[in-house]
């Protein structure tokens, strides 16, 4: 993934397991892939395996493609001066997550504003769930 220099290609690529990215009905393009990456990371952050929010138990969970990248992310995310109560990791984790239109119209790029607020008042913990290996399967 570092050779890329972009966490975004983590969600595009799909080991054709449960856990992994979804995959396109399209080839990625040259010409289109930034809004390419944009969308499958929006795809699998609106998933359950990519973002849950458990407000009862005030806990965000998060996949742990995340931790499996955690350099790439750190590099990119990490000195944005949001989050800073929390370790590095988590930091950049939720700064990518949390990453502004670059419109700058106050939208976000990845989750509803509603999400975002909620990650902003940082009242919860973060878990890291276990990545799904189970393979793929035809409904």
């Amino acid at each position: 993934m570092a050779r890329f220099n972009d966490p975004r290609v983590c969600f595009a690529l799909s080991f054709a397991s449960v856990g992994s990215a979804f995959l396109r009905n399209e080839p990625y393009y040259p010409n289109k892939l930034d809004k390419q990456l944009d969308d499958q990371v929006k795809k699998y952050l609106a998933s359950p395996k990519g973002l849950k929010i458990d407000k009862t138990k005030k806990t965000v969970h998060l996949s742990n493609i995340f931790n499996w990248n955690r350099k790439d992310f750190i590099a990119k995310y990490g000195d944005i001066k949001k989050f800073r109560n929390l370790k590095p990791d988590m930091q950049a984790y939720l700064n990518f997550v949390t990453t502004d239109d670059l419109l700058g119209d106050g939208r976000y790029l990845y989750i509803s504003e509603e999400t975002a607020k909620y990650l902003k008042n940082g009242d919860y913990q973060i878990a890291l769930e276990p990545y799904k290996w189970h393979l793929n399967e035809q409904p």
